[in-house]
């Protein structure tokens, strides 16, 4: 859920919240979803020229003008600045960066809360014998916080699509069973990869 939005400049909250909104409607991720629940409108802009920049964000075009939200990998990619004001937040949280009409307008702090029953599921797992491992594109302070939640002592934070599918392999070639479990968008290779992949969604 978002937790906090912080505008830059002279943004108007319902502003950002508004094209951050349209340019996710399409995307099927829980960041985006967590993001269009927070502003729970439906006079949305649309969309054009949508892409997904896989584990970073997507691109779009609003009112014929350029739109990126997503991560700091994908301004990176980009060669666009994020300004040193908006870089001050909770590490606690995954921070979606918002960029439209050659400006950043805003950030989104969100906190990723465990399914309800999970840390019981873990614990069932464990005492089967099974190695439980979380890998995450989100930052490190965020990945901790909810391994610490669901008792996951094997944590890797910061993982790109192609990290998640290496760790599969890197399993695989040692022989090891593996079961995948993630949300089908990011992890679709390495859930295809994994002896059992398990795609879960909305």
């Amino acid at each position: 859920e978002v937790v906090a939005v912080k505008t830059f400049d002279d943004i108007a909250e319902e502003q950002l919240v508004r094209i951050t909104s349209s340019a996710e409607k399409n995307y099927d991720h829980p960041l985006s979803q967590a993001i269009i629940n927070y502003y729970n409108g439906d006079d949305l802009y649309d969309a054009q020229e949508f892409e997904v920049e896989v584990g970073m964000g997507i691109t779009c075009t609003i009112n014929d003008k350029r739109c990126l939200v997503g991560n700091e990998k994908l301004f990176k990619k980009h060669d666009l600045t994020i300004p040193d004001d908006l870089k001050n937040h909770d590490e606690a949280s995954t921070v979606i960066y918002t960029y439209y009409d050659n400006n950043f307008m805003g950030t989104f702090s969100i906190k990723d809360t465990p399914k309800q029953d999970i840390a019981r599921v873990i614990k069932a797992l464990k005492n089967d014998k099974y190695d439980v491992t979380l890998l995450t594109g989100d930052n490190y302070s965020v990945a901790e916080d909810i391994a610490r939640q669901v008792n996951i002592d094997d944590v890797h934070s910061n993982c790109l699509p192609k990290d998640k599918l290496d760790f599969v392999d890197d399993l695989r070639r040692r022989l090891k069973k593996v079961i995948m479990v993630g949300d089908g968008i990011n992890d679709a290779s390495a859930l295809k990869r994994a002896n059992v992949g398990v795609a879960m969604g909305n």
